[in-house]
């Protein structure tokens, strides 16, 4: 029983102290590097070195907001990637001409992955790189390209 009141008024410490970034959104606290947070780099921290999570996809939408704020904040993206590929990080449109968790055609991903201060996989489909070039577009442009918004 002691040990059960130990984790979790460790948890409880964890959330509370833990950067809003470094938060999922049932609220549970990661401890992450400054570097990881500094670039939005959260592949392999919680799932498969292969693949993202979704608290790692969730964690990067955060962190990509925090860097370029869109209108209506988390939620919003939160609603957008949810309609436009239903949090599928390999979704693809029925023409076949968007693709990721955004689903951003390959000249608006392109034209919004870079110059960014850290380093970006220029591969529209690669789930990091296609959430921030979605979000910087979004932070530009508002979310008129998207069919959801």
């Amino acid at each position: 029983m002691h040990k059960l009141i130990v984790s979790i008024a460790a948890v409880l410490v964890l959330c509370l102290a833990a950067p809003a970034s470094a938060q999922t959104e049932i609220g549970t606290a990661v401890t992450i590097g400054a570097w990881r947070a500094e670039e939005c780099r959260y592949r392999s921290l919680m799932g498969s070195p292969d693949a993202y999570s979704h608290r790692e996809i969730v964690l990067t939408a955060r962190c990509a907001i925090d860097h370029f704020p869109v209108p209506g904040g988390y939620p919003t993206l939160a609603r957008i990637i949810a309609c436009e590929s239903g949090w599928g990080p390999e979704a693809v449109s029925p023409s076949g001409s968007y693709r990721g968790l955004m689903q951003l055609g390959y000249d608006e991903f392109h034209s919004n992955v870079g110059p960014m201060s850290w380093p970006v996989k220029r591969d529209w489909t690669n789930p990091r790189s296609n959430l921030l070039a979605g979000v910087r577009l979004a932070h530009n442009v508002g979310w008129g390209p998207w069919a959801c918004a």
